[in-house]
């Protein structure tokens, strides 16, 4: 019976023992085939090409570029005189209108002559008979009659007599007041009947065929103007109802900086002219034209390139560098793009560059020879 059972404890450990050899090779096979799916895997994980990043695209456009400097304005006139008479009196006539356009040497108003007229015969009779003493008395001296200082005294009483008489001429010429230059009435400051002192301006005249534009421009903006290479000058008038934009051209930058509005002066000359009407010859003057101290809008465009091939700034990857996507191959090449020109909302691209598609959304996923997808080219 003892042996029976020592004979039953050795068959029931053998089993044990062999129900955990089964156990463990099951193990060491699961864990091999478990090794060779991660190895697999990870030998199909190096072999799979990268995926490719959505990117939205632009192609290159023509544009005008260049730095644009928007200010306010005010059209003027390069020359202005004012008009005082150079003889005193009652206004007779007052010929012109304001607004009306003058010629040089025209009549614009009238003083009473008569007081003029009466001193220039009385200077004009005082002269011819000085005149005719001093013929006497040079007979006289030629015949030993009369004195060299006689003859003296008779001459220098001509000369003074002839002298009053041209005085008196000028008054009564500047009894008539006229235009010392050709342009346009832009003040009257006295009617008929008024009187008329030298010390009393009658007119103002202004200059239309010399207007310009005077623009002050913020100090900031000085070193650009300073080294610009050429700048085109656009006008335009913010309070009209009818749009227009007209050229003009620099003719002056003001190398003074006013240090209590911190602004220079820009002195541009426009194609424009001052409307009015000249009353006397009926003259219609165009009626586009723009009045005197019309407030505008001046805009500067520094550098300008005409029909440059270019993108918007926001293709830009950092402010330093621009993507292409490689024709017939769906990956990016990041091109150097910190040289080169930009106003303020694009970006000119060299002519060595090629009218591919460049990334304009999706920068930051991006690097050399990644592939893309473009969702929809933005042109």
């Amino acid at each position: 019976m003892k042996r029976r059972k020592i004979i039953l404890n050795i068959m029931g450990s053998g089993r044990s023992r062999d129900k955990i050899i089964l156990l463990c090779a099951a193990g060491i096979l699961l864990a091999g085939m478990i090794g060779l799916w991660l190895s697999s895997r990870l030998k199909s994980d190096e072999k799979a090409p990268p995926r490719p990043v959505p990117v939205v695209t632009i192609r290159p456009s023509e544009a005008d570029l260049g730095h644009r400097v928007v200010v306010p304005a005010i059209l003027e006139t390069e020359k202005t005189v004012t008009v005082v008479p150079r003889v005193g009196g009652r206004l007779l006539e007052v010929y012109v209108e304001e607004g009306d356009r003058i010629s040089k040497g025209d009549v614009l108003a009238k003083v009473d002559s008569e007081p003029y007229e009466l001193d220039f015969r009385a200077a004009e009779s005082a002269w011819l008979l000085s005149e005719s003493g001093l013929t006497r008395i040079r007979s006289l001296h030629d015949g030993a009659g009369a004195s060299l200082q006689r003859l003296d005294e008779a001459q220098t009483s001509r000369d003074a007599a002839y002298a009053s008489y041209k005085l008196a001429q000028m008054k009564l010429d500047y009894a008539e007041i006229r235009a010392p230059m050709s342009g346009m009435i832009l003040r009257r400051f006295a009617d008929s009947g008024n009187s008329a002192s030298t010390e009393v301006p009658l007119f103002t005249i202004v200059d239309v065929k010399e207007l310009r534009i005077a623009a002050q421009v913020p100090e900031k903006y000085w070193d650009q103007f300073a080294s610009a290479d050429s700048i085109n000058v656009h006008v335009s008038r913010p309070d009209s109802d009818i749009r227009e934009v007209r050229d003009a051209r620099i003719i002056r930058v003001s190398p003074v900086i006013d240090s209590l509005g911190g602004t220079f002066e820009v002195i541009c000359s426009p194609s424009v002219s001052i409307p009015g009407t000249d009353r006397r010859s009926g003259d219609e003057n165009n009626a586009a034209s723009w009045p005197l101290g019309t407030h505008l809008t001046v805009e500067f465009t520094l550098d300008p390139r005409k029909n440059s091939r270019s993108l918007p700034l926001n293709a830009l990857d950092g402010d330093e560098y621009i993507w292409l996507v490689r024709p017939g191959e769906g990956t990016v090449q990041r091109l150097d793009a910190s040289e080169l020109y930009r106003d303020g909302n694009r970006l000119a691209l060299p002519e060595s560059w090629p009218d591919g598609d460049y990334v304009l959304e999706g920068h930051h996923r991006l690097h050399d020879g990644q592939p893309v997808i473009s969702y929809g080219t933005d042109t």
